[in-house]
């Protein structure tokens, strides 16, 4: 059995599926997914149940949230259970190595839980198109979004990940400056034609529309569609190109782009190295501002 532990947001989620599903794929095994975090009030949503994957199968049975902090007794309770419920004998694996690719931790005997990321497209890679298959929404978009969509994907666009958020503040600051998304489209019209059209997907759409105004008549769907998160993830998926910002949304929206003939231009800056991207990706410096 796999027990994949899962964590972060969307993204992070995607990829400690993907890690999980392909060590059971290798081993013809079960899977098993561990949501404790999410069960005890992590602040971040369980989101993997919106989609269409094979494993549904939870360590221990669908609860409301509750927050963890309010109630200790109840966590202590929920925490026993969980322990209870892990099989025995079992090889514990906690990722120490970010981004790195060591597959020898996850060879086992009978059962193995998984704690981490696991943010290497060479863990699962193989199993691509299964993750296509499983990587889709359960609920079917609204009108609006399946034309958008539709349009996307007919026409010469490009999608521009603009990540800040969080990422203002976060150790210093990890939003990438302007200038690399105006190097990164450069590089785009060279390779993808000067006909592009840009569709900007920001969690700052103001601060864009300032620090960006040289970007050529970039379109903004959130004016007019004000997507969830999920519907913002699918639509830039649809786009022909992408420009990546330094995070796991948008590169997994690039990795699941079914476009044959797409281009991705993706950020060098901190952590994000040549490791995080696949090989036929242009990855190109990009500056970090502090906060």
């Amino acid at each position: 059995m796999v027990i994949s532990e899962i964590m972060g947001g969307f993204g992070n989620q995607l990829f400690s599926y993907a890690c999980a599903y392909a060590t059971a794929k290798q081993n013809n095994d079960t899977m098993i997914l561990d949501k404790h975090l999410y069960d005890c009030g992590y602040f971040r949503r369980f989101q993997l149940d919106q989609l269409n994957i094979d494993c549904k199968e939870t360590l221990l049975p669908p609860t409301a949230p509750f927050d963890r902090y309010k109630h200790p007794f109840r966590t202590k309770l929920y925490e026993l259970k969980r322990a209870r419920k892990l099989p025995s004998p079992i090889k514990m694996v906690r990722e120490e190595n970010e981004f790195a690719y060591i597959p020898e931790q996850f060879s086992y005997d009978a059962n193995i839980h998984l704690t981490g990321y696991w943010q290497n497209y060479r863990y699962f890679d193989q199993y691509r198109e299964d993750l296509l298959r499983q990587y889709t929404p359960k609920t079917p978009f609204r009108a609006e979004i399946r034309e958008q969509i539709s349009t996307l994907r007919s026409t010469n666009s490009a999608a521009i990940h603009i990540r800040r958020g969080d990422y203002v503040h976060f150790k210093g600051g990890k939003c990438l400056s302007p200038t690399y998304y105006l190097q990164a489209l450069n590089l785009l019209q060279q390779s993808a034609g000067p006909d592009l059209r840009l569709y900007i997907f920001s969690d700052d759409i103001p601060y864009v529309k300032q620090a960006l105004s040289a970007l050529p008549s970039p379109i903004f769907l959130s004016d007019s569609l004000t997507p969830t998160d999920l519907e913002e993830f699918y639509l830039m998926s649809a786009c022909r190109h992408q420009i990546l910002a330094n995070s796991t949304f948008s590169w997994w929206a690039a990795y699941l782009n079914p476009n044959p003939s797409k281009q991705v231009i993706a950020p060098l800056a901190d952590l994000w190295t040549n490791d995080f991207y696949l090989p036929d990706w242009t990855a190109v410096p990009a500056e970090i501002l502090a906060s």
